[in-house]
């Protein structure tokens, strides 16, 4: 979903309803997606929260992604789904931030996602990986699990060798 900086002259509730947009994002089976929320170049107002932020939970998706703030953690570490965003903010974003499109391609972090793009989140951070990419992606990832879980027992059996010669 694509949000913009609020202009009076661009608001229409019906149009401009994040509900909606959830939604038309989100589509008629929406287990296990992620919902890319674009904070407009705003990234210090937030884009939701708890309650708006429930329906993520409540449809079973995987989690979010977005630049912007969020707001009710307490809430939020309740649901399921994992929340990645840029901080925590107890200011609402209505009056700054409007949701003006979905399914639309967003900006995250200076990369473009585009509907149908798999991300890939943990402690470290996230990766956008193209739809079109995502089976090399994952060929490219088992190539590179099996080069370290090698090297490790490499590392091992050198820590193992200089445990055995007396050396530290």
């Amino acid at each position: 979903m694509r949000f913009v900086p609020f202009r009076k002259d661009l608001h229409d509730a019906q149009v401009n309803n994040f509900a909606r947009l959830f939604y038309e994002a989100v589509g008629d089976d929406p287990t296990g997606l992620v919902l890319v929320l674009d904070s407009g170049g705003q990234p210090h107002v937030s884009v939701g929260g708890g309650m708006k932020l429930s329906r993520l939970h409540n449809h079973q998706l995987a989690g979010l992604l977005t630049e912007g703030r969020l707001r009710d953690f307490g809430e939020l570490k309740d649901y399921d789904p994992v929340f990645y965003c840029g901080g925590e903010t107890v200011k609402a974003g209505t009056a700054d931030l409007i949701p003006v499109a979905a399914n639309v391609p967003v900006v995250i972090g200076g990369v473009t996602v585009l509907p149908g793009d798999f991300v890939y989140a943990d402690a470290a951070g996230a990766v956008i990986i193209p739809s079109a990419l995502v089976d090399e992606a994952f060929r490219l990832a088992i190539t590179i699990e099996h080069e370290e879980a090698t090297t490790l027992k490499r590392i091992s059996a050198e820590e193992q060798g200089a445990k055995r010669a007396g050396g530290h």
